[in-house]
C-alpha cells in the first residue's frame, strides 16, 4: 500500500492482518489522492486536511521524492485545529501529546512524514508487523507485475490485496506465474464513540484514537473479517 497521510482504521487492520507489510513508496505521486490528505471530524462536519507539497513543474514525482512546502506553518496550524476539535474527546490528553511529538519534528519529505505517523499509530494500536519499503527492494514493473515481484522478493506464500486492485490483478497472470496466490482484504468499519452527532466512518484512525484511547486496538480488530 502507498504510505498515505493519517490513514483510516482499515489501513491499520490490514497491516496487522499480514506478516510483512510493504509501503509502495516508489510509485507515482498523485496530489489529489490520500497520499497527502485525509478526513477528520469537527463541530462543523467533516474536515479535509491536506499537507502542502511542492508540485510546481514536478509532474512525474514518485511518492518518496515529494518534498513538503512550508511544513512548519502547516504543522502549527494543524495541531491547533486538533486541539480545538478534539479537546473534549475522551482520550485527548492521552493521545494528543504523542501525536504532537511526531508532527513537530522537522520533515522535508512527505513520505518520511507519512511513515513516521503510521509507525506511531501502529504503536498506539499495538501492531507489530514487519514493515518494508518497496524502494529498498529490487522489484521492478508496474501494477500487478510490481506487486508479484515484491511478493517473490520478500518470500511471500500469499498476497493480501486491497479490493481496489481487483481489476488489474485479475487481468494479469503475474501472480499465477509467480506461484503466489492472492486474496482481497475485507473489513467492516467498526462504530465507536465519536464527538459531534451522528457517526461518520472512514475518517483518519486518529479520530478513533482521540475518542477511544487504549480501547482503539480492540475496536479496530472488531472490524476484521478475514
Amino acid at each position: 500500500m502507498q504510505p498515505t497521510f493519517l490513514p483510516w482504521v482499515g489501513y491499520f487492520a490490514m497491516i496487522e492482518a499480514v506478516d510483512c507489510f510493504v509501503f509502495l513508496d516508489n510509485v507515482q505521486y498523485d496530489k489529489r489522492s490520500w497520499q497527502n490528505r485525509n478526513k477528520l471530524k469537527s463541530a462543523n462536519g467533516i474536515q479535509l486536511v491536506s499537507v502542502p507539497t511542492k508540485t510546481k513543474g514536478l509532474y512525474n514525482q514518485l511518492i518518496n521524492e515529494v518534498q513538503l512546502n512550508e511544513y512548519g506553518n502547516f504543522s502549527h496550524t494543524f495541531l491547533k485545529s486538533l486541539q480545538h476539535n478534539y479537546k473534549k474527546a475522551r482520550a485527548f490528553n492521552e493521545i494528543f501529546p504523542k501525536i504532537e511529538e511526531i508532527l513537530t519534528a522537522d520533515y522535508q519529505s512527505l513520505c518520511k512524514l507519512n511513515i513516521a505517523i503510521i509507525h506511531k499509530i501502529m504503536s498506539l494500536l499495538d501492531i507489530r508487523t514487519e514493515i518494508v519499503c518497496a524502494s529498498q527492494l529490487n522489484a521492478k514493473g508496474k501494477k500487478a507485475e510490481l506487486l508479484a515481484q515484491i511478493s517473490i522478493e520478500v518470500g511471500a506464500d500469499h498476497y493480501l490485496s486491497a479490493p481496489g486492485s481487483k481489476d488489474y490483478l485479475e487481468q494479469s497472470s503475474y501472480f499465477e506465474e509467480a506461484l503466489v496466490p492472492y486474496s482481497y482484504f475485507q473489513y467492516q468499519h467498526p462504530i465507536y464513540h465519536q464527538l459531534y452527532g451522528a457517526f461518520e466512518s472512514h475518517l483518519s484512525a486518529l479520530d478513533l484514537l482521540m475518542n477511544e484511547g487504549t480501547d482503539s486496538g480492540k475496536i479496530m480488530r472488531a472490524g476484521l473479517l478475514i
